[in-house]
């Protein structure tokens, strides 16, 4: 229906209030695809969350991102954004 995502575990656009909680993503083959995309989102937060690190790809592509907080998370560290145009974590 959408064809291929941008993201192999989630890509999440046009939100508000997103928390993800003790989630994992993990691919069966190798994907070279960034683990997840965030665009125009205003408060997401994720915590312990844990993903496989895609060859050559970030774990977190941010565009347009309003208040992003990632804690207790791997491979990316804590990291808290008032606001990302773009960013690759």
């Amino acid at each position: 229906m959408f064809g291929t995502l941008p993201a192999f575990g989630f890509f999440i656009r046009h939100a508000d209030g997103i928390t993800l909680d003790n989630v994992e993503v993990r691919y069966e083959n190798q994907d070279t695809r960034t683990a997840c995309v965030v665009r125009d989102v205003t408060d997401i937060d994720r915590h312990h969350t844990r993903a496989d690190k895609a060859t050559g790809a970030p774990t977190f592509a941010l565009d347009g991102v309003d208040e992003f907080r990632l804690t207790t998370s791997r491979p990316v560290p804590d990291t808290l954004l008032d606001h990302a145009d773009h960013r690759e974590l």
